[in-house]
């Protein structure tokens, strides 16, 4: 105030008079008339589907058979195969273990894939005409990404130990090379629930094409997507150096390339998969959410620093998928590429402008719970609405109060069928 003896200031919503001599805050009582547009209430009206069967909204690993007239994929958790373009899928086992990662034989006879529960792991190879599948490994682990040889005559994986792989855990360093490739697979920024980071580390092995003991072939040191080029002796991965090889016996480790994207040096994006051509002369690359045909030029032993943001690109190379996808695959002749987005599988010849389109549909029947199902460790009076702990025929809302282990809370609700609606504190489920 002008007298220097008090201090006008906000104070618990209201505006105070405070006086430097006591310290006494008094409210200055004021009306103000305000006049203020605000936005049309938005609502929508969600519709739970309950009806008996439900379909599938996201494939995995989709690959395409050698002669190019099926698709193997996982839907649901379960190994399905469809005819293309538009056959009906159908389950290859009666398994009730979780299979993944589907791998074509180069004959075409065999399907190689991984699975997993809460005790580990095996491979397994199955007919495509499906039947009961048959271990390919001698003991339980976390097997991923498992790839036959051009030659057929083995089965390369990427492997580790069990226990990193059994807990969920909230991780800031999902591997991304992006900005975009961030905000595609993590869009709050802050973390993911996935499995706990591996604290022994991935091993690159093989075992026979028959089955039987996995060979040592080297640490993957961070690479991922095992695959082949032609050369049945030398493996190709994806790392955060560029697309590296090694060879079967473990030696003679590469970088071969390195490919960014727009950027300010020395932070310019890496692609964040490159997958070669059989014949070694492209590269099919996601980089900050986009696809790319790369050409690569020839070189010595030396990496290949390679650019796609400047104006003018050291290599030829050609846009693929604007919208981009997972699943990132080159066909046996070299000659198409796949890739998939949602239920939505793309094949794009090298030398075409559009992909050709497959829509996959898989349903299942839906899990309707019945019976008494008590929630812990929700009180009791912290259950809004819970049919007083009655049989459970439809959808139930459950409100908690703060405290209470909600995400541990959710795998229960998830499990029991209910439908869950609850804040994961910026984490984003996959």
């Amino acid at each position: 105030m002008p007298d220097g003896r008090s201090l006008i200031v906000p104070l618990n919503g209201k505006v105070a008079r405070v006086d430097f001599e006591t310290g006494k805050a008094t409210d200055i009582p004021f009306t103000v008339n305000v006049e203020a547009e605000i936005g049309p209430r938005v609502h929508f009206d969600y519709r739970v589907d309950d009806g008996a069967t439900v379909n599938a909204r996201l494939i995995r690993y989709p690959a395409v058979s050698p002669d190019g007239k099926r698709v193997a994929f996982t839907a649901f958790s379960k190994l399905y195969v469809m005819d293309l373009p538009s056959g009906t899928p159908r389950r290859l086992t009666t398994s009730t273990d979780g299979e993944f990662m589907p791998a074509w034989s180069p004959d075409g006879r065999s399907i190689a894939f991984v699975t997993w529960t809460t005790k580990g792991g095996n491979i397994f190879s199955v007919s495509p005409e499906g039947g009961s599948p048959r271990q390919m490994t001698t003991s339980a682990a976390f097997y991923s990404n498992p790839v036959y040889s051009p030659d057929g005559s083995k089965i390369v994986f990427v492997t580790g130990a069990v226990d990193d792989q059994l807990f969920a855990d909230i991780r800031e360093d999902h591997p991304t090379n992006s900005f975009e490739e961030a905000m595609l697979h993590n869009p709050s920024g802050t973390g993911e629930v996935t499995g706990l980071g591996g604290s022994t580390g991935t091993d690159l092995r093989y075992i026979p094409a028959g089955g039987g003991a996995a060979v040592q072939i080297a640490p993957t040191q961070g690479g991922r997507f095992p695959h082949f080029s032609d050369d049945p002796e030398r493996v190709y991965l994806t790392s955060q150096q560029g697309l590296v090889s090694v060879r079967l016996d473990g030696y003679d480790r590469r970088t071969h390339l390195r490919i960014t994207g727009k950027g300010t040096p020395p932070q310019q994006p890496a692609a964040g998969v490159i997958k070669i051509s059989p014949d070694r002369s492209r590269v099919f690359i996601e980089l900050q959410g986009k696809h790319y045909i790369v050409t690569v030029p020839r070189s010595g032993r030396e990496t290949v620093n390679i650019n796609l943001g400047s104006p003018t690109s050291s290599v030829p190379f050609k846009k693929m998928s604007v919208y981009g996808g997972d699943y990132l695959n080159w066909s046996p002749d070299g000659k198409a590429v796949t890739w998939s987005w949602g239920t939505k599988l793309y094949r794009q010849p090298i030398n075409e402008d559009k992909p050709e389109t497959y829509d996959i549909t898989v349903a299942t029947a839906r899990h309707k719970p019945s019976g008494t199902v008590l929630l812990r460790p929700v009180p009791v009076h912290d259950l809004v609405r819970l049919r007083e702990l009655a049989t459970l025929s439809s959808p139930t809302v459950l409100v908690c109060r703060s405290g209470v282990r909600s995400a541990a809370l959710a795998r229960l609700l998830r499990a029991e069928g209910i439908a869950d609606i609850h804040a994961l504190a910026g984490t984003r489920r996959r």
